[in-house]
């Protein structure tokens, strides 16, 4: 799944994906964001978290291979922010955590026939990525970090 994040990122970068107005770090939400709907492992992944839920045998293998998809995300967004110069207000651990839930919460509401889909969801949302030098919206909107 990582290994698709970044190639997809990688065509964006070559300049194929340009969104006009907006911020290198909302393109790259996006990106991940679409990215992460369209992989055929998610629905795999939606499928076995179903199973898991009334098989006690299958929830060790699923909550490990969740904790690597969660430990790798999280390590890929931290050096993606690093070399970019960019910053978030949230806990990278927890905003991964969060934008996986949101994915895989779309996936299911799409495979049970809720109207609409996934498209219709706002995943890149769950990341809150900036420039580091740019100003946050917030209580103190004039506020940057140190």
């Amino acid at each position: 799944m990582i290994e698709h994040l970044r190639r997809h990122h990688q065509f964006v970068r070559a300049g194929a994906c340009q969104e006009g107005f907006d911020t290198a770090p909302d393109r790259f939400r996006r990106v991940l964001a679409r990215t992460a709907l369209t992989m055929p492992s998610t629905t795999a992944v939606v499928s076995a978290l179903a199973i898991a839920r009334g098989n006690a045998l299958v929830r060790p293998v699923l909550q490990t291979g969740l904790s690597i998809l969660f430990r790798r995300s999280e390590r890929y967004v931290e050096r993606h922010m690093a070399d970019r110069g960019w910053t978030t207000d949230q806990d990278t651990e927890r905003a991964t955590k969060t934008f996986w839930s949101a994915v895989f919460g779309a996936v299911l509401l799409s495979q049970a026939g809720f109207p609409g889909g996934p498209s219709d969801v706002d995943i890149s949302t769950t990341l809150a990525i900036r420039p580091a030098d740019a100003v946050r919206d917030g209580p103190n909107p004039t506020a940057t970090d140190p």
